[in-house]
């Protein structure tokens, strides 16, 4: 939930409207992201997603034991 709420942050104040951004996370052994690239964003500008994969950037997920790390798509749905 945290991340969401930051994620969020990325689209300007006063921001109305359902949108849905699905983004494919890369998460490296020590469950740390390595990389986060937008599949999809529908009408969302380039500078919200770009704002949205640098925030994931951040975020932790557990660690696990695939070499080449784990990638997974993950859709964030965003109601204003």
């Amino acid at each position: 939930a945290g991340i969401s709420r930051q994620t969020s942050k990325c689209f300007p104040a006063g921001t109305e409207g359902s949108y849905t951004v699905i983004v494919e996370v890369t998460v490296g052994c020590d469950g740390r992201v390595s990389n986060v690239f937008t599949i999809g964003a529908g009408v969302v500008p380039t500078h919200v997603t770009s704002c949205i994969e640098q925030t994931l950037g951040y975020a932790s997920f557990a660690a696990h034991a695939v070499p080449d790390g784990m990638g997974f798509q993950y859709p964030l749905k965003f109601n204003f």
